[in-house]
């Protein structure tokens, strides 16, 4: 039970320096991103301490309806057309900090799901066991990994301040401490 409590405090932690990082970068501080960061930061400390009292099923949908609307309203932004797509992949646009905060408001949620105990979610080793098992604990566990792999990128390649290099790096340790709580 301990390591799951220091992975709580680590992801709270890890969402209060996100926080403090998009609210300190002038480059890719939005309206955006700072509700990506509320909500985040709300559902993580809401996810270890329970202090909202929001089912995590709300908070799955708070988080993936503000991911999608919020990746609707950026490329209104960035505009039409090939625009959008070289957001994803510009290594020195802070376009590529809203897209990171948008993927982890959705990778977020699914991991919370994943902590769900009303979630449908089984160990890995009862898939094997169970032919009506779900597959949504491997799936997360992807998405998480392609995740962390995503922001590792992110912070290897382009320009970055070093706000938007705490800002994905936070985001990364949170997504870990919540891939490690799943197991444990």
């Amino acid at each position: 039970m301990l390591v799951a409590e220091t992975m709580t405090a680590f992801m709270i932690v890890a969402a209060s320096v996100n926080a403090c990082c998009v609210v300190n970068n002038p480059r890719s501080r939005s309206f955006n991103t700072l509700l990506s960061t509320m909500l985040m930061a709300g559902a993580m400390l809401d996810a270890g301490t329970h202090v909202f009292g929001i089912p995590v099923v709300l908070w799955a949908v708070v988080l993936i309806f503000w991911g999608m609307a919020g990746a609707a309203l950026h490329r209104t932004h960035i505009g039409s057309g090939t625009a959008s797509l070289t957001a994803l992949a510009a290594p020195d646009r802070s376009g590529v900090v809203h897209v990171h905060h948008l993927l982890g408001l959705i990778v977020t949620a699914g991991q919370l799901m994943a902590h769900s105990p009303h979630a449908v979610t089984v160990s890995i080793d009862s898939i094997t066991a169970h032919p009506h098992a779900s597959l949504l604990l491997p799936l997360i566990t992807v998405g998480a990994a392609a995740f962390v792999a995503y922001s590792i990128i992110l912070v290897a390649t382009g320009d970055r301040s070093r706000w938007e290099r705490g800002t994905i790096l936070s985001m990364c340790a949170m997504t870990m401490a919540m891939g490690i709580m799943v197991f444990v």
